[in-house]
């Protein structure tokens, strides 16, 4: 046989005749060295495994075992397939756990979207119990506020949204469930002049900056709301950002004022980097609530919420 007859025989052989039947008794014969012993754990007939090897060592024009004593030994070109065998069959043990994993929802990706003051208490506990029970979902945090989270939703650009609810908002085509109530708090740093009185008035705050949310968000409107219901507005001056690491270090180092949620807040005051207001804040963006879209088929999101619920409790 010529080298071009060779390299045809073998490219139809492992182009349309190769099976991962076939594949398979090889790395068993190669564990086992028996034949019996492969039929056995195929729970085959020794005919089976003999027929399945004839087959292999026609199909490539080689012999792939060569019989010594009681066993079969592997010849080079036999080892040379064995190994690449023991690839594709780990590969596809891997691809048919990946895809129970994505049919049970423990699998797959998911692009959350948050805004920053749950972000800081709910949502590094949720994926905690996500990574527990669902180690292969990948998971990717979008960190906004509510007003562009709800659009990234309906686009499906995010699969969910965890925000905070000023007023009811009713969004076509989403689900909404309830995850916790957490207030928020007004914070001033440990040294501002503030923390020092035992009482303070509404109208003393507008004597400082403060640090505020977006301007346009919900967050942003119920502040405002809140203030306007005391007959006071925000001062100049005031810095729009939702990323805690400035709003902490900006309350460190100055005379800022701003919202936090409770948990958080009492966290940065038990490491003496914050202290908060004795002021009512009558409830405000105290309701947490996931949204996500009923057309979204992401079998991971059952899992998530579970977690979510898990760790709003």
């Amino acid at each position: 046989m010529t080298d071009k007859d060779n390299k045809a025989l073998l490219d139809r052989y492992f182009r349309s005749s190769l099976s991962l039947k076939q594949l398979r008794v090889l790395v068993a014969l190669s564990e086992l060295g028996q034949v019996r012993k492969v039929a056995e754990s195929m729970n085959v007939s020794q005919s089976a495994v003999s027929k399945q090897l004839a087959e292999i060592q026609d199909g490539i024009g080689h012999p792939v075992v060569r019989r010594k004593g009681n066993h079969l030994e592997v010849t080079p070109v036999g080892l040379a397939l064995i190994n690449s065998a023991r690839e594709v069959l780990y590969h596809l043990d891997r691809a048919q756990r990946e895809i129970l994993a994505l049919s049970e929802g423990k699998g797959g990706h998911i692009v959350l979207g948050t805004v920053s003051s749950v972000c800081a208490t709910l949502i590094p506990t949720a994926l905690t119990y996500l990574s527990e029970c669902a180690p292969s979902v990948s998971i990717k945090i979008e960190e906004s506020t509510a007003d562009k989270l709800i659009p990234q939703l309906v686009d499906r650009s995010i699969d969910m949204a965890i925000i905070r609810m000023w007023q009811p908002v009713a969004v076509p085509g989403t689900m909404q469930q309830a995850l916790m109530n957490e207030a928020l708090v007004i914070v001033a740093g440990p040294a501002h002049p503030l923390v020092q009185q035992t009482k303070v008035e509404w109208v003393e705050t507008v004597d400082y900056p403060w640090i505020v949310p977006n301007s346009g968000s919900p967050a942003r409107e119920a502040l405002e709301a809140m203030l306007a219901q005391h007959g006071l507005r925000l001062p100049d001056g005031v810095v729009d950002s939702i990323s805690m690491t400035l709003i902490v270090s900006l309350l460190e180092q100055s005379r800022y004022i701003c919202l936090l949620p409770e948990n958080f807040a009492r966290k940065l005051e038990a490491r003496n980097e914050a202290r908060v207001l004795p002021l009512d804040t009558a409830n405000l963006l105290s309701e947490v609530r996931a949204v996500w879209c009923t057309a979204n088929t992401n079998p991971a999101l059952g899992m998530l919420m579970r977690c979510l619920v898990q760790a709003s409790r």
